[in-house]
C-alpha cells in the first residue's frame, strides 16, 4: 500500500502527464519535483535541493497550483 507521500507524488505525475496546456517548469520546480520523486520524502527532497522543508513545500504547492 502506498503511503501518503507516494500517492501525492503519483498524483503530481498524473497531472503533469495529462495536462491539456503545456506549462514549462522553472528550474527550481523541476529540481524539486525530481528530488521528490527520487526521495519520496519531503524532508529528504528539501535537503537535496538545499531548501528548508517549509520552503520546499511552498515550491511544490506553487507547482501544484500552476497545474
Amino acid at each position: 500500500m502506498a503511503n501518503g507521500y507516494s500517492r501525492h507524488i503519483f498524483a503530481l505525475i498524473f497531472q503533469i502527464l495529462t495536462i491539456g496546456a503545456i506549462r514549462l517548469l522553472t528550474d527550481a520546480e523541476e529540481a524539486a519535483f525530481l528530488a521528490l520523486v527520487e526521495a519520496r520524502n519531503f524532508t529528504r527532497a528539501a535537503a537535496a535541493c538545499h531548501l528548508s522543508q517549509p520552503a520546499f513545500s511552498a515550491l511544490v504547492r506553487q507547482l501544484e497550483d500552476a497545474l
